[in-house]
């Protein structure tokens, strides 16, 4: 008899975790946590180039940033819940699946948002942050989600929103918003997302172009036009890239050459890749791509903290 009541006493809180452990797992899923953090990480990429120092502003821009990304993908899920359901890649959704409700999403949204902003009206001595953050999550929720239903042109919403992010972090740390550096960095968040995006749908284009939910470059455009498309926008961050190299006064020598040799060499072998091989393999060209673009903000963060030493 005492043996069963153990039994119960040491399951009940084992099961208590793992219910609660799930429940995280399916909000972080609502809430694109992965994507998050690395939308977050541009923020402290963007402080870091003004201030390289750990400290609590960098802390409050880096989680502000992080909450108000998690509350916008949480509301872009519930926006998009009838044609998520519709797609491979995006049909064991939690929203779209039902395991979480729309009004528990709402309400997670709701919460994340408002952490989000609360924290982003903490930083720096202005409130450029904050109405940078609101600028991101109205172009996202209120121009880009709706536009893709209708035309590819949101991809163009899609890439202002993303390149706000390391804007928050500079203004953050204390940079000058018209300093030309951070524009450049802007650019290349901005230019470096339509690849990402056409990289997806040319990986999933047949499930695409069957369902036909969205309007988009793979439904209205050959796969050969897609990978030309590519070509343009990746060509055209290689310029911003190369561009950072002759930028007076910011980087140090062994950066310069790192990214003029670098660069060109990684866009030459991608797009072979992309063009010549009988298969591209997307996914790989997907992570290549965000490895090449996280490897740019570590360079450049490393020359930055080189200058102050």
């Amino acid at each position: 008899m005492m043996s069963g009541l153990k039994k119960i006493s040491v399951q009940a809180p084992l099961t208590m975790q793992y219910n609660v452990l799930e429940t995280m797992l399916l909000y972080s899923k609502v809430a694109k946590m992965p994507l998050c953090l690395m939308v977050a990480s541009s923020t402290f990429f963007g402080y870091f180039l003004v201030q390289p120092t750990v400290d609590l502003q960098l802390f409050k821009s880096f989680s502000g940033v992080f909450f108000l990304a998690c509350g916008a993908a949480s509301l872009n899920s519930i926006q998009e819940k009838a044609s998520d359901a519709e797609y491979k890649r995006t049909c064991h959704r939690p929203v779209a699946t039902g395991q979480v409700s729309k009004r528990k999403a709402s309400y997670f949204t709701v919460v994340n948002c408002l952490l989000g902003l609360i924290l982003l009206v903490l930083c720096g001595n202005n409130l450029l942050p904050f109405f940078l953050g609101v600028a991101a999550l109205v172009i996202y929720n209120l121009i880009y989600t709706p536009l893709k239903q209708f035309t590819e042109i949101s991809l163009l919403a899609g890439g202002i929103s993303g390149a706000l992010p390391p804007a928050i972090g500079w203004t953050s740390g204390g940079g000058n918003i018209f300093d030309p550096l951070i524009w450049a960095i802007m650019a290349l968040f901005f230019l470096w997302q339509p690849p990402h995006f056409c990289l997806i749908l040319l990986e999933y284009a047949e499930d695409y172009r069957k369902k036909r939910q969205f309007t988009n470059l793979i439904t209205r455009f050959t796969v050969a036009r897609v990978k030309k498309i590519i070509a343009i926008w990746l060509l055209a961050f290689l310029s911003i890239v190369l561009s950072l190299t002759i930028l007076p006064g910011y980087l140090s020598q062994s950066v310069r050459f790192a990214l003029a040799t670098g660069a060109p060499i990684f866009v030459a072998l991608f797009l072979l890749h992309l063009f010549l091989s009988r298969a591209p393999r997307y996914k790989l060209l997907f992570v290549s791509l965000n490895g090449f673009m996280i490897s740019i903000m570590a360079l450049l963060t490393f020359s930055s903290i080189i200058d102050r030493i």
